[in-house]
């Protein structure tokens, strides 16, 4: 009796634990990506993941979509690092990772999307 109840809390623990891994970039519909990320579809991001892979933190626990959307979720809607680990299943430590190495590298390959605009006040002269 008590070693089946045993391996039955032993198996829901497992579901359970797996069951948290659930924020992937395949698991979103498409409001669910224009949220996220702030991009106007899911094609958009794609052709985002495809011009700057090169430059994403390779992983053993996450696609690049499923890295460049952790860093847009971030920037967009600035969930806790915490929250962002339990959502992707990885350590806090992790997230912190792929986001201080994703941050400049992708400044620098995109910055042609930067338009700077220089105006000048008048209550400097």
């Amino acid at each position: 009796m008590v070693t089946q109840e045993l391996n039955q809390l032993t198996l829901e623990n497992y579901s359970l634990q797996t069951a948290r891994i659930c924020t992937r970039y395949t698991r979103l519909n498409e409001e669910e990506i224009k949220f996220y990320t702030g991009l106007p579809s899911s094609a958009a991001f794609m052709w985002l993941v495809s011009y700057v892979r090169d430059v994403l933190t390779k992983s053993l626990f996450l696609t690049s979509e499923d890295v460049l959307l952790l860093v847009l979720m971030k920037i967009r809607i600035n969930p806790p690092q915490r929250d962002i680990a339990f959502m992707f299943g990885i350590s806090e430590t992790t997230v912190t990772t792929y986001f201080d190495v994703a941050i400049p590298a992708l400044a620098k390959k995109l910055v042609f999307l930067v338009r700077w605009t220089y105006v000048l006040s008048a209550t400097l002269f």
